[in-house]
């Protein structure tokens, strides 16, 4: 088996299907995913039981309300152990939240952080939230 990010720990920040979808690809290639959650759970669970578990499969959790007091802080603390963060908000809100890669790079100088939004991050249409849909849609689908 072809496994070249043994040894890789990934955080993932990344609510519903793109990030989890990242995060299962960069799993079977042999990382270690751990994604964050907030405490009535990633809005993805709420998606078929199939596309979910297809997502999120040998993945560990850890429950964190990034909008509490405290918890960007702990989320730096946390960031110390890992190589990668995947990150899938809308432009803006993780530096909001104190997730975003200024941030968390005191932590972790080398960290790789890889930022997925809908409409990229700069431009026009940049704070727009979307999904499969939208996209679709905007394509001319």
């Amino acid at each position: 088996m072809f496994s070249p990010l043994v040894g890789v720990r990934v955080l993932e920040l990344a609510p519903f299907l793109p990030g989890p979808f990242a995060g299962a690809q960069l799993l079977a290639l042999g990382a270690e995913v751990v994604k964050l959650e907030p405490p009535s759970g990633e809005p993805g669970r709420h998606l078929p039981d199939e596309l979910f578990a297809m997502n999120n499969r040998r993945k560990k959790s850890v429950c964190v309300d990034l909008k509490a007091p405290g918890a960007g802080a702990f989320v730096q603390r946390l960031v110390a152990g890992f190589d990668v963060v995947l990150e899938g908000f809308r432009p803006g809100v993780a530096a909001r939240l104190g997730v975003d890669y200024d941030t968390l790079k005191q932590a972790r100088p080398d960290l790789i952080y890889c930022s997925l939004s809908g409409f990229g991050q700069t431009g026009p249409r940049a704070a727009l939230p979307g999904h499969d849909l939208t996209y679709l849609a905007a394509g001319g689908a």
